[in-house]
């Protein structure tokens, strides 16, 4: 299933993330998944690495995580990136569906 393929847990504790970030959004915050990646909506323009910023910081503050456990693997100039969180928390739910309804979609 497409929808599933925007979670990805790696063979060292990380998992991966593959998102879809739409800039200058009112609202800061989730969409559907959309064609394999998670839709991440954010209020900062996408210049000099603002909207990549404040996508770590909004993932990190979902996730429970800390911003320096995240980190943009591939995308870092398109909307369409991968991120990865290195060590995920404990309580963090390693797959698509579960992971969907802890972030509210």
């Amino acid at each position: 299933m497409a929808e599933d393929l925007w979670l990805q847990a790696e063979t060292d504790g990380s998992i991966s993330l593959r998102v879809r970030v739409i800039p200058r959004s009112r609202q800061a915050g989730f969409g559907p998944v959309r064609t394999g990646r998670l839709v991440v909506r954010i209020t900062r323009p996408p210049v000099d690495g603002k909207a990549n910023q404040e996508l770590l910081k909004t993932l990190a503050s979902a996730l429970g995580c800390k911003r320096a456990q995240l980190s943009i693997v591939q995308g870092v100039t398109t909307r369409d990136k991968t991120v990865r969180v290195a060590t995920p928390p404990a309580d963090l739910p390693v797959t698509a569906g579960a992971l969907a309804r802890y972030l509210g979609l």
